[in-house]
């Protein structure tokens, strides 16, 4: 352990044991300009390298021992240097470096689109840095079509990717987006933790519960909870992916972290809703080929400026290192990570207001994970690597809700969790429920891919093979609660041990084969792939254990021969992709809780307790569904890239068709209970409670609802996204950016829908329910555009960027729906087919639905200017950072049936922020 320690803090004292001669370098530009932080690579016997940086007086100095070496000098404003040296003394020299051409070309600061097979945008570090995100969720903001919004950190923040828009109860778009980080995918299908109090029972003492809508479970990932601050590189893939990922519908976010460095980054933010603090070391031990990271971060925020009773934090910290090991005829890299992060959502009451003082409520989440990934590096001609990775993470998810009830009366309250009539109690009007909600989801991943090469009668194949295998499970111990004392008296449901839930484990197999070839200049990839996956320890009653399954997925590109145009050269680039993705349910969609039902037969209240009668007919319906399969999204798009003397326009035409997704339906069932009939009781010389052999009854009849996960929703997306990018103009040292996307999302019910009427007849509701094809569906549609222009000005060392970003509309339309129904269903539970007879039948007539109007709402232009600036200090070892976004906005009025709709100007929101590398 000593020796990993010296290794770490003192690697100084480790060179030292084989120090031979010393070499000092100096480094200046043409005008003899000392040049700071250039980086500097020797390499020496077996690819062996040193890696070291020059001061801010541009000078490196290095004790290293005899003999010839590789000197590779390299700076981002500087043409890349090499040269042979011969290392027989100590030896000072100066060497001077060409200033790059086009320096500013590649300083890009906004989402760069790639030209690659795979549509997909590129973030890098830069653009992160001058963005400011305080989380993942305002990278969003630089895809085409982003905005950027107001942080919203004591809400969940699920990611949006080609919609126009979010609509409740169609969340598989956001489940079904993959996140990766350093290769290893973020599972939450294990992912169980809610709160069993209602949304519309988090009422108390007239205020709500903001948190309990916090509700990740079937959502996918929370972006609050991933730090952007390691963040090296982002790739965030809209079209049609690679073999290689899989459990996915919309797209894949693929994070890279930053690796190797040898200085401390620090950085503070402070904004109206937050502060940020970051800390990170970087270690680099050449001789030993091994770099060592270590982060950590804090976020606390608050829902708005003035109310410090509605909190977010998070916490994360990472410890990351990589090994190289050189092999007789390969090479070995090694990664570890190892992760934690924590959040906590935390609300109680203001006890200024009036509210009782002990209503709260506070979630906190940690996550603690350890993964691994070998990469073989091959000298062989015709296999190029093989990766091995391997991941478990486990998470600590505790929700604690304390909430004072207060009753208008003493309430009925079953307590039986059998089947049957049961006597129940009656709950006090006023006391105090304890929650509490513990989820421990276990994820456990491991791949084994390999990469080959070959080429053949002209075509040059590049084959990647693969198997993963993933497995998920949550241990906690669910929730937890009094059941005589429970958050709300229509929770329909017990408490359930999450540990009682049967785990997932999935199997996929994947080959993939990307084939270039040219034909008369034009070149030509070709990629085909296909993924199979089947569930490795379900019970073959279900539906999805029963076989595997396939998505194939294809991308081909066709880049022409090179024009010219007054010397420079045109490209023009035409890609089309298809693909199919699938996604797996969750524990929480395959394994629900079971749904109580109970029916009052008997409420009789003395005002002597020992006198009373509570009792209840229950009935316990298993909501599982055994169909329920995957979610299926077919996608095609087609492509095209210009280029032209550095200016660049890329245009996308998608169309993305889920008819398969998951959404909750209600059914109906038929019940019968007895009502008891007490008028002949004596209530003054009663002197027991009612029995109940001795009282007459009336049979009641009801249809009950619960609800069921079925793959019912249709999600149909089409768009146009577009970016173009100019060179930057040497003049202002300005490149401009102009993107933007058109979306059109339709949400509709794939399978008919069970719907009853509200009419009241005789006292009764009507005994039948109507199966309509079409009855929930919403049109959707946006045009959005961001105009930027991005400032670099070399000698101030100065950022600028200034961005015009226009949502053009907004439209929102209610789709028909059916009028008459094609079934329906009394209390035999037999469908009928619904006839133009039936119109006219006494109860038949009313599921006949004459109210169809249609509703559309159309939200004209709003229109928001923002800036960010940054300025380097300090020989560049100080970053000083500032945004204001709305610094000036306009919204157009607009009408909703003839009522004019004034929007009010938004108050700017701002921020700064201090970085230092030292």
């Amino acid at each position: 352990m000593k020796y990993i320690f010296l290794l770490i803090f003192f690697p100084g004292f480790i060179f030292c044991q084989e120090i031979k001669i010393e070499l000092k370098l100096i480094i200046k530009d043409e005008e003899n300009n000392l040049i700071n932080n250039a980086k500097i690579i020797i390499q020496g016997k077996e690819n062996k390298t040193i890696t070291f940086y020059t001061d801010e007086k541009g000078k490196a100095d290095i004790q290293i021992i005899k003999g010839k070496y590789t000197l590779f000098i390299s700076h981002s404003r500087y043409a890349s240097y090499s040269s042979e040296i011969q290392l027989n003394g100590n030896l000072t020299q100066e060497i001077k470096l060409k200033t790059k051409e086009n320096e500013l070309e590649t300083i890009i600061v906004t989402a760069k689109e790639s030209k690659g097979i795979t549509t997909k945008s590129i973030i890098d570090k830069k653009a992160l840095e001058l963005l400011q995100p305080s989380s993942f969720t305002d990278v969003l903001e630089l895809l085409p079509g982003g905005l950027a919004k107001d942080p919203e950190f004591t809400s969940v923040n699920p990611i949006q990717l080609r919609q126009a828009s979010s609509v409740s109860g169609y969340n598989t778009n956001s489940l079904g987006t993959l996140f990766m980080i350093d290769g290893i995918p973020i599972n939450t299908n294990a992912d169980l933790q809610y709160s069993p109090d209602p949304l519309n029972q988090t009422i108390t003492n007239g205020q709500r519960f903001s948190n309990q809508r916090k509700k990740t479970t079937s959502i996918g990932i929370d972006m609050r909870t991933i730090s952007t601050d390691d963040i090296e590189k982002v790739e965030i893939i809209r079209g049609i992916p690679s073999v290689e990922y899989g459990d996915l519908t919309s797209g894949v976010v693929n994070i890279t972290r930053k690796k190797g460095g040898n200085k401390w980054e620090g950085r503070f933010k402070a904004d109206g809703y937050s502060k940020l603090y970051y800390i990170a070391k970087g270690f680099e031990i050449p001789k030993y080929q091994w770099n060592i990271n270590a982060s950590m971060d804090v976020l606390d925020a608050k829902s708005e400026p003035r109310n410090t009773y509605d909190t977010y934090k998070r916490y994360t910290a990472s410890l990351r290192s990589q090994k190289i090991f050189s092999l007789t005829s390969s090479q070995l890299v090694w990664d570890l990570n190892l992760d934690f992060t924590g959040s906590i959502d935390d609300e109680k009451f203001d006890p200024d207001t009036g509210y009782d003082k002990i209503d709260r409520y506070k979630s906190t989440y940690y996550k603690y994970g350890i993964s691994n990934n070998f990469e073989l590096l091959l000298k062989k001609k015709w296999i190029k690597d093989i990766q091995l990775s391997t991941s478990i993470r486990e998470e600590v998810d505790k929700i604690e809700q304390i909430k004072f009830i207060q009753l208008p009366a003493v309430a009925p309250l079953p307590i039986s969790m059998d089947e049957g009539a049961f006597d129940g109690i009656y709950l006090d009007k006023n006391y105090a429920s304890n929650l509490y909600v513990e989820g421990k989801p276990l994820d456990v991943f491991l791949k084994l891919i390999s990469n080959m090469y070959a080429k053949t009668l002209g075509f040059k194949h590049s084959i990647l093979i693969g198997s993963d295998w993933t497995y998920s499970k949550n241990n906690g111990r669910g929730q937890i609660y009094n059941r005589l004392q429970p958050p709300n008296l229509n929770m329909g449901s017990f408490p359930r041990r999450y540990k009682d839930i049967p785990s997932m484990s999935k199997l996929s197999l994947y080959a993939e084969d990307k084939i270039g070839f040219n034909i008369n200049k034009n070149h030509f990839i070709l990629s085909l792939g296909l993924r199979s996956f089947k569930m490795t320890n379900m019970d073959h009653s279900y539906k999805l254990a029963k076989s595997f399954f396939w998505e194939p997925r294809a991308n081909f590109q066709w880049s022409m021969p090179q024009m010219f145009i007054h010397n420079k050269a045109f490209t023009v680039d035409i890609t089309l992709g298809y693909g199919e993705h699938k996604k797996v349910p969750t524990l929480e969609l395959l394994y629900p809780d079971l749904h109580y039902i109970n029916y009052t037969q008997l409420n009789y209240f003395h005002n002597n307790p020992e006198y009373r009668k509570l009792n209840f007919q229950t009935y316990i319906i298993n909501k599982e569904n055994k169909d329920l399969t995957v979610a299926n999204n077919n996608k095609k798009e087609i492509r095209f890239d210009f280029s032209y003397d550095n200016n660049n326009l890329s245009v996308t035409i998608f169309r993305e068709k889920m008819t398969s997704g998951f959404r909750t339906m209600t059914y109906y069932k038929h019940f019968i209970y007895k009502k008891y009939i007490t008028d002949n009781i004596d209530h003054i010389n009663i002197t027991a409670p009612p029995d109940l052999t001795n009282l007459s009854y009336e049979i009641k009849n009801d249809f009950a609802t619960y609800t069921k996960t079925e793959n019912g929703s249709t999600t149909d997306k089409k768009g146009v996204e577009f970016q173009y990018s100019s060179k930057r103009f040497s003049i202002i040292n300005t490149r401009f950016t102009f993107s933007g996307a058109w979306f059109n999302t339709i949400y509709r019910n794939s399978v008919p829908m069970y719907k009853s009427s509200d009419v009241i007849l005789n006292n009764e509701k009507i005994p039948f329910v109507g199966l309509y094809k079409d009855d929930d569906g919403y049109e959707l549609e946006t045009f959005s555009t961001s105009f930027m222009a991005d400032t670099y000005i070399p000698i101030l060392k100065m950022n600028f960027l200034t961005s015009v970003q226009c949502s053009w509309y907004n439209l929102t339309e209610y789709m028909k729906k059916d009028r008459s129904p094609l079934y329906y269903m009394g209390y035999d539970e037999v469908l009928h087919p619904y006839t133009e007879a039936d119109k006219n039948d006494t109860y038949l007539k009313w599921l006949y639905r004459d109210n169809n109007n249609l509703d559309s709402r159309r939200v004209p232009l709003s229109l928001n200017i923002n800036l960010k600036f940054s300025k380097k200090m300090y020989h560049e070892k100080i970053t000083v950072s500032m945004f204001v976004n709305k610094l000036y906005n306009y919204n157009k009025k607009y009408e909703i049936y003839g009522v004019v709709q004034r929007r009010s100007s938004y108050s700017p929101y701002f921020g700064m922020e201090i970085n230092f590398k030292l």
